[in-house]
């Protein structure tokens, strides 16, 4: 198990905080606004588009790019066909394969994806499993797995990190905003592995900050926002630090 360079995650997140880059998200429906809203409190600009007229000249603007199968229907299909086909070897993408434990269909669909080399696969255990990513993925894809516990693994290290409340499993989209965010953070830092762990920590600690004034769900989606917003590296790197030493 590697241990977490707090100061180094801190560096890494104010570097996207400085860079403010830009990321397209092919997203669900249900999502799009949250997920427009969290990037936008860390300065990073999303589009959203699905048009098949347009997708591509806009993943080739963006700086990364996330596949999220949530609402998925024949033409957010050949949305993300195209997608992929403009981000070509160089712009990096992250997958979220929803529900792909659910259906026989879009498991195949997801499984045609991976095989494109995703930097990282942002997933829970159950939509893993049905992929067999523990067992087998693109040598250049990390795995990145919601939890109770958060793992983030590649081909030489597994990274275990434990923050965030429990609210975060009452909001719509919250793993959707946190694989988007990833794509940010994949703009400013080329190894996935050092990305996904910066994304879980911020979030995490992000989420313990919202959660210690919220009232309930709804309140906490609120005060996320916000606590996105004033997360400076410094406090991600002390709080870091903090839960390390406990």
């Amino acid at each position: 198990m590697t241990a977490v360079d707090a100061r180094r995650i801190g560096a890494i997140w104010q570097k996207v905080l400085d860079r403010r880059p830009s990321v397209h998200c092919i997203t669900n429906s249900v999502v799009q606004n949250w997920t427009a809203n969290l990037l936008l409190s860390i300065g990073v600009t999303p589009s959203m588009t699905t048009d098949l007229g347009e997708i591509s000249d806009f993943v080739r603007a963006a700086d990364a790019v996330l596949i999220n199968l949530g609402t998925l229907d024949g033409d957010r299909k050949q949305a993300i066909a195209l997608a992929l086909a403009a981000c070509g070897s160089q712009k990096p993408f992250v997958l979220d394969p929803v529900f792909v434990d659910r259906s026989p269909q879009r498991l195949a669909f997801a499984r045609t994806i991976v095989e494109q080399g995703p930097q990282i696969i942002r997933c829970n255990q159950a939509e893993a499993d049905a992929l067999g990513l523990i067992q087998a993925r693109p040598p250049a894809t990390v795995l990145a797995m919601s939890g109770a516990q958060d793992q983030v693994i590649d081909h030489t290290r597994q990274i275990t990190l434990s923050h965030g409340h429990r609210y975060g499993a009452q909001i719509t989209g919250a793993g959707c905003g946190l694989s988007a965010l990833m794509a940010a953070v994949l703009t400013v830092e080329h190894d996935a592995t050092l990305a996904a762990v910066t994304t879980f920590a911020a979030y995490g600690i992000a989420q313990e900050i919202a959660g210690q004034d919220a009232e309930g769900p709804a309140s906490f989606a609120m005060r996320l926002v916000d606590a996105l917003h004033h997360l400076s590296a410094d406090r991600l790197a002390y709080d870091l630090k903090k839960m390390e030493q406990a």
